[in-house]
């Protein structure tokens, strides 16, 4: 399997079922960013000592058979659940953007993703600009 360009999902199979690991995936991904970054300029700030530290500490936690919860509303999900939604755009190379959105009912910001086409940049960039015209963008919470 290309680590550059498998799906998130079939990349998190593959990590469920001890196929690769934590670190592989993430020189897979710094590989893809160092040799494509110069052309596209999208990476600003590289950390990729902090990422690698990161991938060995959770290549540890599943080797003690742990599992990072990710608690929403009060819900334990696996963490790594959340790599196939946030994945759906960014694995397969479509540029993406996220914007706020408003705000809960609760005073919490809402943000939405915006995917675009392959090799379209602008088009989430300039759906966001839109957005944030009509929306009026930012607005820091209510203390």
């Amino acid at each position: 399997m290309d680590l550059t360009y498998a799906l998130a999902e079939s990349l998190l199979s593959a990590l469920r079922a001890g196929d690769v690991t934590s670190v592989e995936l993430t020189d897979a991904a710094i590989f893809r960013i160092e040799r494509d970054d110069r052309a596209i300029n999208a990476i600003c700030v590289p950390d990729f000592d902090r990422a690698r530290d990161a991938a060995r500490a959770a290549d540890r936690a599943r080797a003690r058979g742990e599992e990072r919860p990710l608690d929403i509303d009060g819900v334990a999900y696996p963490y790594f659940d959340q790599l196939v939604w946030a994945g759906l755009a960014t694995m397969p190379g479509l540029p993406a953007t996220a914007v706020p959105a408003g705000r809960s009912p609760e005073g919490l910001p809402v943000g939405v993703q915006l995917i675009g086409p392959m090799y379209e940049d602008r088009t989430p960039l300039k759906l966001a600009e839109l957005l944030e015209q009509r929306i009026g963008g930012f607005r820091a919470p209510v203390r």
